[in-house]
């Protein structure tokens, strides 16, 4: 199936852009010859360079809010690869290649500015960490928005360390129902939080706000009140609670952005090799930056903007074969 795939699509750039390519055959045997990590070192560089022309044209002069998740291809076939890793039952399989990425997500920017895979025995902190690092060659973050599966005592406690405003939903447990409990009858409830985890302890604020103050909603009569739970480490007041946890829909931002990957950016590949599969993955990051960038430059000049599909057809083909001919 996978030989077939790769042979179609060469096929295809033959006959619909009338480009000399080489076979499927050839090109397979080219990635598969390549360790993954020289593809994904050569992939990020290339990311690199973009982010780099968004410096030039002054995107970053300054702080940002940014968002960190995980974007998951599905993986079918037995684990070979420690790049595979496990996840919620999805499109007939619960085996997934996973990349985490760090995305500006505010006033229309989408920018991936950093991204990593994400193997069966990654440590989520020292990915988290990673992530930061790369990213402070080109931003300096506001607000780190991520969702509850980040929420760890290592993670807050690394990212007040250093410095960084963050604001994440929680997972619930016992603990955090009795609070919860106690809001009841309450617009919210802001309540210092410490949490530990073998040798680290961490005191940040908890949120327990009624779901209706961030999204207005009508109730139905005798409807059982429902709350929204976050924790940050930013200041929080009785002023400020409702415009604070109203912000942290910024986040959904790379969630669009993986969209748009999914119809638009990420070629489809069932083949089993680590490196074709980080191929895809990180020129997808690469072909959506480009993408922003080039919305930039054509609204300042009053362009209209070229659709998604549109450009990565053109764009596709370029960096496919200045790849497989280096």
């Amino acid at each position: 199936m996978a030989h077939r795939f790769v042979d179609g699509f060469a096929d295809t750039m033959r006959r619909t852009w009338l480009l000399p390519v080489p076979s499927g055959d050839t090109i397979r045997r080219k990635l598969n010859r390549m360790p993954a990590g020289d593809v994904k070192r050569q992939l990020l560089e290339i990311n690199s360079d973009v982010l780099s022309k968004a410096a030039r044209m002054r995107m970053f002069t300054h702080s940002v809010t940014c968002a960190i998740d995980c974007n998951d291809r599905e993986y079918y076939g037995k684990r070979t690869s420690k790049l595979v890793v496990g996840g919620k039952h999805r499109n007939s399989t619960s085996w997934f290649y996973r990349i985490a990425t760090l995305c500006v997500v505010e006033k229309g920017m989408r920018l991936e500015i950093a991204a990593t895979e994400y193997s069966a025995f990654s440590n989520l902190p020292k990915v988290v960490r990673r992530l930061l690092d790369e990213s402070s060659k080109y931003v300096r973050i506001r607000h780190l928005l991520m969702d509850r599966g980040f929420s760890t005592v290592e993670i807050r406690h690394m990212l007040t360390g250093m410095g960084i405003s963050c604001l994440m939903p929680v997972k619930t447990d016992d603990r955090i129902e009795r609070e919860v409990k106690a809001a009841h009858g309450l617009r919210f409830r802001h309540i210092e939080w410490t949490t530990a985890y073998r040798r680290i302890t961490d005191t940040t604020t908890l949120i327990i706000i009624d779901s209706s103050e961030v999204v207005p909603k009508k109730s139905k009569p005798g409807s059982e009140q429902m709350f929204w739970l976050y924790v940050t480490n930013m200041p929080v007041t009785d002023g400020n609670i409702v415009d604070l946890c109203r912000y942290y829909d910024a986040r959904w931002g790379i969630e669009t952005g993986y969209r748009i990957d999914d119809h638009e950016f990420t070629g489809m590949t069932t083949s089993h090799s680590d490196a074709i599969r980080i191929f895809y993955l990180l020129l997808s990051v690469i072909l959506r930056n480009i993408w922003t960038l080039l919305k930039a430059v054509q609204t300042e000049k009053g362009m209209s903007g070229m659709r998604a599909y549109e450009f990565a057809e053109e764009l596709k083909k370029e960096v496919f074969m200045a790849y497989i001919s280096s």
